[in-house]
């Protein structure tokens, strides 16, 4: 048994190890106090004068959160709690700050941390933009793709909000499924598709569909030849009732080995004379797989008729669905405490849509939103065919081997964010503005006792350095007397 004495020293040995050593061609090491003291002169010094309109979202969750999870907070998962007060504290410095230090000429730049939640409307632009980039290099250039929408009836709204675990897993195994049976058996392909889920409506409300990307082509089954079709190459009601049927027995199956909660809303379902009435009901119902005019086509379609998109602006335009939110603060247009107004569509019979205006109070708007927020674990991107991920770089090999050319992976995938934002936007967030050397990034926080930095990323290795910890004294300013020092 190791002694107090013995155990500190162990403990020292493991500090000394974190703490990186400088080597050629890298010195690296943390600020010292006044470094430290100048970072927090320059955040705290920083005042935004006016949060811009794309914070609207975050607004209305700094302003009313509090109320909302004091009267509701207890009966929400904590899951639910942790993503929302991080969406409130996204972005205004409560989650530390990004800082770059320039070894050579002293420059610093610091930026608040966003969340990253997936949720979150104020973090999905450079995420939506590597995905898009990621995608790319995955389209077969010459071959149409499609855009389809599959939705179900509203009657299961509530019995899946209660069992999304479940019942969202069942809802893209039943797209899926209905799209590669069909190719098989009419044209003897295994297409590629990409999936996003939607929960919401224009207004927020509960509306589960699928928007489904798929490739007007594909491998046949023993991998020996591609092929290209033109036009849209499947029946839709073909489609609607093949996805139904699956949908249907996979929701019975699941009932009858007793895996469906009854909690809550869906409650009156629970006797087998009311959820076989239930699914009466969604076999009367439409299950409608819309066909969006949208897609890519041949150069062949595009010399008769110039106004057919380009492969790319497909995947650009889809990759807008892959990192959507319940709303955007675009369409907020107004925020008091009596309501909150923002813009929806409001859809006829007829398919078209009227732009209107609803009025929400803060705790229903924050309510509808948090309906949104999936469980941990359920992918809301999901891909299949030759696209599927254990598959993919084989199928797509094999598919430009059979077309003559080299398939290129692309060159986003495994590079860090400031490698990423380079590539993308011509931008090295690494580089000083001032002389042009490699920055130093840490992390920074402060409280009402301390300030904390801590490196980015690896260093020396896989082991991560420590964080010091920089003591004030009664004054509030920084102890330089401290052993840090």
């Amino acid at each position: 048994m190791q002694t107090p004495s013995t155990e500190t020293a162990s403990r020292s040995e493991k500090t000394k190890k974190m703490v990186p050593s400088s080597r050629p061609g890298r010195t690296f090491r943390l600020p010292d106090s006044q470094t430290a003291i100048r970072v927090r002169r320059c955040i705290t010094g920083f005042r935004q004068e006016k949060e811009p309109s794309r914070y609207r979202i975050r607004q209305i969750f700094r302003r009313f959160l509090p109320d909302y999870l004091a009267k509701h907070g207890k009966e929400m998962p904590p899951e639910k709690v942790k993503i929302l007060r991080l969406m409130a504290q996204c972005g205004t410095g409560d989650l530390g700050y990004i800082v770059s230090i320039c070894p050579d000429c002293g420059e610093i730049s610091f930026t608040p941390r966003s969340c990253g939640n997936s949720n979150c409307p104020c973090c999905g632009f450079f995420r939506r933009e590597k995905w898009i980039a990621e995608r790319r290099s995955e389209v077969i250039h010459g071959m149409s793709y499609h855009h389809l929408v599959f939705t179900v009836p509203h009657d299961l709204n509530e019995l899946i909000y209660n069992n999304q675990k479940a019942l969202l897993d069942l809802l893209f195994h039943s797209a899926q499924d209905a799209l590669l049976e069909l190719c098989l058996e009419r044209h003897n392909i295994k297409p590629g598709i990409i999936m996003v889920l939607h929960t919401f409506g224009s207004s927020m409300t509960l509306h589960y569909h699928l928007h489904v990307l798929i490739s007007a082509g594909g491998l046949t089954p023993d991998d020996a030849s591609f092929k290209k079709i033109r036009g849209f190459f499947l029946p839709v009601q073909k489609i609607s009732g093949r996805y139904r049927k699956h949908f249907m027995r996979g929701l019975k199956r699941l009932y009858r080995k007793g895996k469906l909660s009854f909690n809550g809303s869906a409650a009156p379902y629970e006797s087998e004379e009311s959820f076989q009435n239930l699914c009466d009901e969604c076999y009367k119902c439409l299950w409608n797989v819309n066909l969006k005019r949208y897609g890519s086509y041949s150069e062949e379609d595009r010399e008769r008729d110039p106004s057919l998109p380009d492969v790319e602006d497909v995947i650009g335009y889809f990759g807008r669905y892959a990192d959507r939110t319940a709303i955007t603060s675009s369409r907020i247009r107004d925020v008091s405490d009596s309501g909150i107004t923002f813009e929806y569509k409001d859809y006829h019979t007829d398919g078209s849509y009227d732009k209107k205006d609803m009025v929400l109070t803060p705790e229903e708007f924050i309510r509808r939103f948090s309906l949104h927020i999936l469980p941990k674990g359920v992918r809301k991107i999901r891909m299949a065919g030759y696209l599927a991920g254990n598959v993919r770089k084989k199928k797509l090999a094999r598919i430009h081997e059979i077309l003559g050319d080299e398939y290129v992976p692309s060159l986003i995938r495994g590079m860090k964010s400031c490698e990423v934002m380079k590539a993308l936007f011509d931008k090295d967030p690494a580089r000083c503005p001032n002389c042009g050397a490699q920055m130093h990034a840490f992390l920074f926080s402060m409280d009402k006792t301390a300030i904390y930095l801590r490196a980015m990323g690896k260093v020396e290795g896989s082991s991560y350095i420590e964080i010091p910890r920089y003591c004030r004294g009664p004054d509030g300013m920084l102890d330089v007397s401290h052993p840090r020092f």
